[in-house]
């Protein structure tokens, strides 16, 4: 069956500005572990294009408990379950407000855009063997997908993490056939949290905004906000792709796309960085690490050349193709001879197809015919050292001295717990590390790095970020009522809905006449209360409770046993 994604550009507009206030209110906690229950249905949908017919679907049971008819995304819930792509849990319930993981996101794409499963045998990502349980639908919706790059120049792709908000674009600009426009970054001002964008994703970003694919929310402060992180629910998946299958605007699947890679994650490089630079002729070629932008090409004055110590003419002309700029010279370096090679960044400077700009050259030393013969790497001054500074619990300062270089100092690296965590421009000597773990223990370090490709070693420190006190209770959703089922002479079965924590409710206490009858986990919304009176009344209240020692009173009911 051929590829397809069916996709339109007011479906990303309704999805991201609805009135639904789950957009707007979305929780940054720490879900650290996965709805078992939800996975295990989600992996055990029967809709599989080979197994996918009408007749079945239509004997689904569409009904959740803790959907009502007038939840803001009632109607595509229940067309997603129609279609099987999605379960919900085991009671009954769909937890609409649960965050999504990047592989359940993955299969519910599958699914719902009928992506064909036969991806072949090669594995794509390190971190997604063959016998995982999304293994094939991530391989099948791979060309939608971001994935992380680490400092092997393998991929992973994180299915435990939650999908966000970011990654929904990419998806929609990927699959219009919009991934190889020029973006205009200038667009992304926007909007005051466009800082927040992975920096290898801005350019997607930047493309959906100019095509009016997103618009943002405006905040209670007057200004507009892109929520690029924000972690994406259970029904706001499900409001997307069912919007998605609604429309008729079929766009040919982009299925020699490149992946995509997240900017702030291990192993990202966010400027390109000079491989080898070569003369033949009068030929200069400089390779880069990474594709350049073909639509900015440096003038012939942003360069100057010595060749033997003679000043020559400004460059006769300069082009960018691929991962390599062409220098052509107006006279032809004689064999053996040397070239000393100076760029300064002008008005249209080299950079990659994210808009990151290349370190500027001193005085680069190149061989006729041969790659650089710099081989010294840059050196630290024996007192050097990494401070930390604007220590908190999400986030730091990184401060260290200029290094110094026999040629000169071009790059900086920066490694969170031996990962490379960014690439940074040779002036720049501090970094503003953000979105680390409260209470945890980071060890940073920093290597300074010429134009040759030459790293020093490294300066390092240890810091552990402050704890953050959660001082906010649980909040129960408008109308949150305790009800009774099930009622007997001596028992009856309390059932009461999910309440919401900016980090997570853990515990639910219920109360039977003012007093603790128990306490269970925060996952559940059901109790069994046993040992009551015949035909006595009895008051019940139900409490939620965050890991803080924080509760909020909850919905309580008068009932009597029969």
């Amino acid at each position: 069956m051929k590829k397809r994604l069916v996709v339109l550009s007011m479906v990303f507009l309704i999805v991201f500005a609805t009135s639904g206030s789950a957009l707007a209110k979305d929780k940054r906690g720490n879900q650290q572990q996965l709805n078992q229950s939800w996975l295990q249905n989600l992996n055990t949908v029967q809709h599989d294009k080979e197994n996918d017919n009408e007749d079945n679907s239509q004997q689904i049971q569409v009904f959740f408990f803790d959907v009502p008819d007038n939840h803001w995304a009632s109607k595509a819930i229940k067309n997603m379950r129609k279609l099987g792509v999605i379960c919900g849990d085991p009671d009954g319930n769909f937890y609409p407000e649960r965050t999504v993981t990047r592989a359940e996101f993955a299969k519910m794409l599958v699914l719902s855009l009928n992506l064909p499963l036969d991806q072949g045998t090669v594995q794509t990502f390190t971190d997604i063997p063959a016998n995982f349980w999304g293994y094939k639908y991530i391989e099948a919706a791979q060309n939608y997908l971001t994935g992380y790059l680490n400092s092997n120049g393998q991929l992973s792709y994180q299915p435990q993490a939650p999908a966000v908000r970011e990654d929904i674009i990419v998806a929609l600009v990927k699959g219009l056939g919009l991934g190889s426009e020029q973006p205009d970054y200038s667009v992304l001002s926007n909007f005051v949290d466009a800082d927040q964008i992975s920096n290898n994703l801005k350019g997607y970003v930047a493309i959906a905004v100019k095509h009016n694919l997103v618009k943002g929310s405006l905040g209670l402060n007057g200004q507009y906000y892109l929520n690029p992180q924000g972690k994406l629910t259970r029904a706001e998946a499900a409001a997307f792709l069912d919007r998605i299958i609604q429309n008729n605007k079929v766009v040919v699947g982009d299925n020699q796309g490149d992946k995509v890679i997240i900017g702030q994650q291990p192993g990202t490089q966010q400027a390109p960085v000079l491989n080898t630079a070569t003369v033949n002729g009068a030929i200069l070629t400089l390779n880069y690490n990474e594709s350049l932008d073909t639509n900015s090409v440096p003038s012939g004055s942003d360069f100057s050349v010595v060749v033997n110590g003679t000043v020559q003419a400004a460059p006769a002309g300069v082009t960018v193709s691929g991962s390599n700029v062409t220098i052509v010279m107006y006279q032809t370096v004689p064999a053996g001879s040397t070239v000393t090679l100076s760029y300064t960044p002008g008005t249209h400077p080299i950079r990659d197809l994210t808009g990151y700009n290349a370190s500027a050259l001193v005085n680069y030393q190149v061989s006729n015919g041969n790659a650089t013969s710099d081989t010294t790497p840059p050196t630290w001054l024996q007192s050097s050292v990494l401070s930390v500074s604007n220590l908190s619990g999400t986030g730091l300062t990184l401060t260290w001295p200029q290094a110094t270089d026999n040629v000169g100092v071009t790059a900086y690296r920066i490694y969170e717990n031996g990962s490379l965590l960014t690439t940074l421009n040779g002036a720049t000597t501090t970094y503003n590390v953000t979105g680390l773990t409260a209470g945890t223990q980071y060890t940073f370090q920093v290597q300074a790095g010429d134009a040759a490709g030459n790293w020093s070693t490294s300066v390092s420190t240890s810091v552990t970020t402050t704890a953050l006190t959660d001082t906010q209770a649980p909040a129960w959703p408008a109308g949150s009522a305790l009800t009774a089922s099930s009622v007997t002479q001596n028992s009856l079965t309390l059932t009461w809905p999910q309440a919401t924590d900016n980090v997570g409710v853990t515990a639910y206490r219920i109360y039977e006449n003012g007093s603790l009858l128990a306490t269970v986990s925060g996952s559940v919304n059901s109790y069994n209360v046993v040992g009551l009176t015949a035909n006595t009344a009895h008051t019940f209240r139900v409490d939620a409770g965050d890991a803080a020692g924080n509760w909020a009173t909850g919905p309580s009911l008068n009932a009597a046993t029969i």
